[in-house]
């Protein structure tokens, strides 16, 4: 059996696309025949515990790239995680594969660290552009939330009110009040990406504390290692509103992931990053599903004037059919190519 540290385990924020992911990587690790030894906490350094790490027996290293990777020369997260690579490559001598990334702003002198992976799954073309623009042997494949949202979305009836809009908010503060507002005009549902909204803020504040007394009793941190994994979704509460929308407007890209996963007719708001973007021309070969505040109002005034509701074509509806079933075939491969590879 195959032994990996998983890092950047972005679950910990009760981020519910996060968890979908996470939750993905820990069912296609142990499909393949790999088990997952832990979880390393996203925005925890590993630099300070190498000696932890390297007491480790593991045959190779995982890193979960979402949506972390860019712009390192602003945020140490990201650049922490590059950095991994080379420490793996040298000092580990194991096999390290970055997966379910975007790569953004990445910059000459931290892509340099990109080359140490063995392998690089991106979650879009214009990252597996980047890559290959490296020369990095890479591949590309749909968000590992997609399947999870499908699976969960499962028995849920669509709607038959017309004007049942829904409403998530964006990881930039001042659009979320934009769409805040927009949900009160419109008589919308209002719903948050974030199940448990404190669970980040109390991993912050306690980690510190219990990281420095765990390791006076035990010479290590046991909140790193967390080999029973058992973030399983079953949590329905976010995918149930989405899929019974009429109409979902979203500033997440997870968002659009579940939207298109449950075939919500939907609106996108730019993120911080062009993933939003890019992901929709790789399903629609297009970006017209993502408009401005200004424009999304109109539209939903004039489906109201018109008493009409939005729909996909039957050309997006052939998309999205072709993207997910991308999806079924590329994400258990990702994992038989991982393990492929550590066996060698």
């Amino acid at each position: 059996m195959m032994r990996v540290l998983v890092f950047n385990d972005t679950s910990i924020t009760g981020h519910y696309g996060c968890m979908a992911v996470m939750s993905a990587i820990d069912s296609g690790l142990n499909k393949a025949g790999i088990t997952p030894v832990g979880y390393w906490p996203t925005g925890v350094p590993w630099e300070p515990s190498r000696g932890f790490i390297e007491s480790l027996e593991i045959d190779a290293i995982i890193v979960n790239g979402e949506g972390t990777i860019h712009s390192p020369h602003k945020y140490t997260r990201a650049a922490d995680l590059l950095k991994l690579a080379r420490y793996a490559k040298e000092k580990l001598r194991v096999p390290i594969f970055l997966i379910n990334a975007s790569l953004f702003n990445v910059g000459k002198d931290n892509s340099m660290y990109l080359k140490d992976f063995r392998l690089v799954f991106t979650r879009e073309t214009e990252s597996l552009k980047f890559c290959r623009s490296l020369n990095l042997k890479s591949m590309c494949l749909p968000d590992l939330s997609l399947l999870e949202f499908v699976r969960l979305s499962n028995g849920i009836n669509k709607t038959k009110n017309h004007r049942n809009i829904v409403f998530t908010d964006s990881v930039l503060s001042d659009r979320s009040r934009h769409m805040h507002d927009m949900a009160e005009k419109h008589a919308g549902k209002s719903v948050s990406f974030y199940q448990n909204k404190s669970a980040k803020t109390l991993f912050r504040n306690f980690y510190p504390k219990v990281k420095s007394r765990t390791r006076q009793l035990f010479g290590y941190d046991p909140l790193i290692l967390r080999p029973n994994y058992a973030n399983k979704m079953r949590d329905r509460k976010l995918v149930t509103p989405v899929k019974g929308a009429s109409f979902f407007i979203t500033g997440r890209f997870h968002g659009v992931v579940m939207a298109i996963a449950t075939k919500t007719p939907f609106i996108a708001i730019a993120s911080n990053t062009p993933k939003i973007e890019v992901t929709l021309r790789d399903v629609f070969d297009n970006t017209e599903r993502s408009l401005s505040l200004k424009d999304i109002s109109h539209r939903i005034e004039n489906l109201k004037m018109n008493e009409g509701s939005e729909t996909f074509s039957s050309l997006e509806n052939d998309s999205i059919d072709r993207y997910v079933s991308a999806a079924r075939l590329r994400t258990p491969r990702m994992f038989e190519i991982i393990a492929e590879e550590i066996a060698k």
